[in-house]
């Protein structure tokens, strides 16, 4: 039995005491407290002062609560824009497409529709794209894909703007990032490979592929013993001299799998490297063109949807600029290795693979 003497839970203190004695309005201190620009940062700053000096905090029925309801508030008016990085046009690679999909069917999803602008039509000057995006009231950018690795201008302001990449192309400013598992991608992949008998195992990887991944494809086929079954070409080189290192390569190495994204898939275009490819295993690290290239699934439409999850409860919360600490989410591959989404449906109603 308790005590009569007892104390009672302290009361919680809610956002109109703070305005209170603040003397600003109830919405003053909401966009205050979560450090929104609409309010000039003297007056954020006081504000958040008095909410610490009177011991306020949020109340998370509330917060989940509003979380609920923003989505549905923002109907179809609110928009968030994808970003297209390329210095020129180019034909989009399938998993770039799935990537898109992904984005567009979650924001559907959330109440949400997707814009897309790409810099090039800016003439590369993102502070004016940035401007375009304010003045159209979007508050939210995903930054797509791009090759190679892009810095973009640093002097962009990104105040006001949620932002979410999901590339690691973006090697400054660094947002946060929704990508693939690298890592254990390449990992499982190589256990796959080895448990199906390959022993000679070949990776073909371009100079900015190996840098935007951070070297970990390199590295995980280097502790796994393959590490003299790794070609890097450069991006600079000739498609003469990138056909002559991967001839060179196959002869000296012999792999009898190689593994590989892009380059890989166009280098199987040329005649010669055709032909010194038959009777070898093929396994691509993006979505292949056709049904004659294995693949590992990396997931991209996942990807592109986890990233507007993560955006849409940024623009929630009023997390807007650069931030203070990246935090990079990454999204799992999937084994075994299918041909594409087409054998994949055959074998799933009982078909095999070639």
């Amino acid at each position: 039995m308790s005590s009569p003497h007892q104390e009672l839970p302290a009361r919680r203190l809610g956002m109109r005491a703070v305005a209170q004695a603040a003397g600003v309005s109830l919405m003053t201190v909401s966009l205050a407290l979560r450090n929104s620009p609409r309010v000039l940062l003297e007056t954020r700053m006081r504000v958040q002062q008095v909410a610490a000096e009177l011991g306020y905090r949020p109340d998370p029925e509330i917060s989940r609560l509003m979380q609920r309801l923003r989505p549905t508030r923002a109907g179809s008016g609110a928009v968030l824009a994808m970003i297209d990085l390329h210095a020129e046009k180019i034909n989009l690679q399938a998993y770039d497409l799935r990537v898109r999909d992904g984005i567009e069917g979650r924001a559907r999803q959330l109440g949400y529709s997707v814009s897309l602008f790409a810099l090039r039509d800016y003439g590369g000057r993102l502070p004016r794209l940035l401007g375009v995006v304010r003045c159209r009231g979007i508050s939210g950018i995903l930054l797509l894909p791009a090759t190679p690795t892009v810095a973009l201008d640093p002097t962009a302001t990104w105040d006001g703007l949620s932002v979410v990449a999901v590339t690691t192309s973006v090697i400054s400013p660094q947002f946060h990032q929704v990508v693939p598992h690298h890592v254990l991608n390449i990992r499982l992949l190589i256990e796959h490979l080895t448990g199906r008998g390959f022993k000679r195992l070949g990776l073909i990887m371009s100079e900015s592929l190996h840098q935007r991944t951070y070297e970990i494809y390199a590295m995980v086929m280097t502790v796994a013993g393959h590490r003299s079954g790794i070609l890097i070409i450069p991006d600079l080189a000739s498609a003469e001299a990138r056909e002559a290192s991967v001839i060179a390569w196959l002869e000296a190495r012999d792999p009898d799998v190689i593994i590989g994204g892009e380059l890989m898939l166009r280098m199987l275009k040329a005649a010669r490297v055709a032909r010194a490819c038959v009777g070898r295993e093929k396994v691509a690290l993006t979505d292949p063109p056709d049904a004659t290239t294995l693949f590992l699934d990396q997931q991209p439409d996942v990807i592109g949807a986890s990233a507007v999850s993560l955006l849409t409860g940024m623009i929630h919360n009023n997390e807007t600029g650069i931030p203070a600490s990246p935090q990079i989410t990454v999204i799992r591959g999937r084994l075994p290795l299918v041909r594409n989404h087409r054998d994949e449906t055959r074998r799933r109603r009982g078909g095999s693979l070639p």
